[in-house]
């Protein structure tokens, strides 16, 4: 009798097992909502669903409370065209969701609407969904956990408010021993001031934050070369990862009008840290320089370029515009390197909220798992420039790449002595004096590929920028 009851023991515990995996399919969350109208509002759910897993909710319930009136729930159901497939690995290389190997997840999203019953200054909005994944080896028994999601809304100081959208799947793979730099690509539809933060994990209808194992905090989800540290203005991330680990963390945005908290909006993220055999592409400085600042002046189109490089050689990389600015566009040019263009005509209003930030991501085509780095650029909008001193001037080539012509393009006048042209080994192969903004100079003389600038102003400074020639008329 004892050997069949451990049997049936085992089956129990083996059946519980097996179950528990299969539960397991929560990767990650985000929720943020809409005003409609007066107390009415949207309330989106972006679910990201482990495609080894159960199957996503049809719906999922959303509870709403505060402290001046108890609230209550509401089902929200899944949105038309999800789930959608989100990319970790290169095109070629089938996911779990497609019936490859390689890791697979789902976004899944959901919304309805929600009538509050009064304004309240701390209303929250939440829902719990099991389970987190057993791969993850920073928190204790992981896959026992739900998640609890949540967001908070104050709409008795501010009547109408929208909160920040998360522009990004918050699923993310890194690899060990190279420096990484991840954005919070977050819309704010109000214009109101975001304050970014870690925040714990939680599980349970209360929220409660999850143990990690010894090591490892919120503050600290994982193993870097330097303590982790997030600026709140930004919610860059920027580390070194130094073990391979799978990690989950969360984080906060608070948003603010006039000095008041307007509502927060939490993001749940999985992190894979793993060895890779791929090199991470770079951004060079604007212009080719190792600045990442410039200055930009109203009422003109302001022009600036990023050049691509990947230590692979094999590798192509591709440059895209992650957070733009309004009056600008942005083009990119598949050549060696790959070249972006940046060119903005802020107004002179544009001189509050100096510095104005554009995020600029570079991807290669490594199989099976790409690399891809973003970089954060700031302009500020200074007022009218007269002619005078270079070093207070932005200055550009333009056009850049060139197809037989360029000119130096600056908001003032600019004068330069000599303007050398050297190719990549460092020959000088023409050479320019007495030039000014806006002179033509001709290089239609030149084979198509990269060339170095090296202007000399009369301030006795040098400037140096690269010119990329190519598709010239023969």
């Amino acid at each position: 009798m004892g050997n069949a009851l451990n049997k049936l023991l085992s089956a129990c515990l083996l059946c519980f097992a097996c179950c528990t995996v299969q539960a397991m399919h929560f990767s990650g969350a985000q929720i943020y909502y809409r005003n409609i109208s007066g107390l009415m509002y949207e309330v989106t759910v972006k679910f990201y669903r482990d495609c080894t897993g159960i199957q996503a909710p049809d719906s999922i319930q959303l509870n709403f409370s505060s402290t001046c009136n108890p609230g209550g729930m509401i089902f929200i159901h899944s949105d038309p065209g999800f789930p959608v497939s989100v990319p970790l690995e290169c095109p070629t290389a089938l996911s779990t969701c497609s019936g490859g190997t390689y890791y697979g997840i789902e976004e899944y999203s959901y919304s309805g609407n929600i009538t509050f019953p009064l304004p309240c200054r701390d209303w929250v909005m939440s829902f719990e969904e099991c389970c987190r994944s057993a791969t993850i080896t920073t928190i204790d028994s992981s896959f026992s956990y739900d998640a609890h999601v949540y967001a908070t809304l104050n709409n008795f100081d501010v009547t109408y408010n929208s909160s920040p959208v998360y522009l990004q799947p918050p699923v993310t793979r890194v690899c060990q021993g190279q420096q990484v730099c991840l954005q919070q690509y977050v819309s704010e539809p109000d214009g109101d001031s975001l304050a970014f933060s870690l925040v714990s994990p939680e599980y349970g209808p209360s929220g409660i934050p999850v143990n990690y194992l010894a090591g490892y905090s919120y503050l600290q989800p994982f193993s870097t070369q330097a303590p982790l540290s997030m600026d709140p203005g930004t919610g860059e991330l920027c580390f070194t990862p130094t073990a391979s680990e799978v990690t989950a963390y969360a984080i906060e945005v608070k948003e603010f009008r006039n000095g008041i908290l307007t509502g927060t909006t939490e993001s749940e993220v999985l992190l894979y840290i793993s060895t890779c055999n791929n090199s991470m592409p770079s951004i060079s400085g604007i212009n080719g320089t190792g600045l990442y600042t410039a200055m930009a002046v109203p009422g003109m189109t302001n022009c600036f370029s990023f050049y691509a490089s990947d230590p692979d050689s094999s590798d192509q990389t591709t440059l895209t515009l992650e957070s733009s600015l309004p009056g600008s566009y942005f083009s990119a040019h598949h050549s060696y390197p790959d070249t972006g263009d940046f060119c903005w005509n802020p107004q002179p209003g544009d001189t509050i909220g100096n510095p104005h930030r554009i995020i600029v991501r570079v991807t290669d085509n490594n199989c099976p798992y790409t690399a891809s780095r973003s970089y954060n650029f700031y302009f500020t909008v200074t007022g009218n420039v007269s002619a005078g001193t270079l070093s207070m001037q932005p200055v550009n080539l333009y056009p850049n790449p060139s197809s037989g012509f360029f000119r130096f393009q600056s908001a003032g006048q600019v004068h330069f002595s000599s303007v050398r042209i050297s190719d990549v080994s460092g020959r000088e192969i023409q050479q320019f004096h007495s030039v000014t903004s806006g002179m033509l100079l001709s290089v239609q003389e030149l084979a198509d590929g990269m060339y170095f600038i090296r202007a000399d102003d009369e301030e006795g400074l040098s400037h140096t920028f690269r010119l990329m020639v190519i598709q010239r008329s023969q």
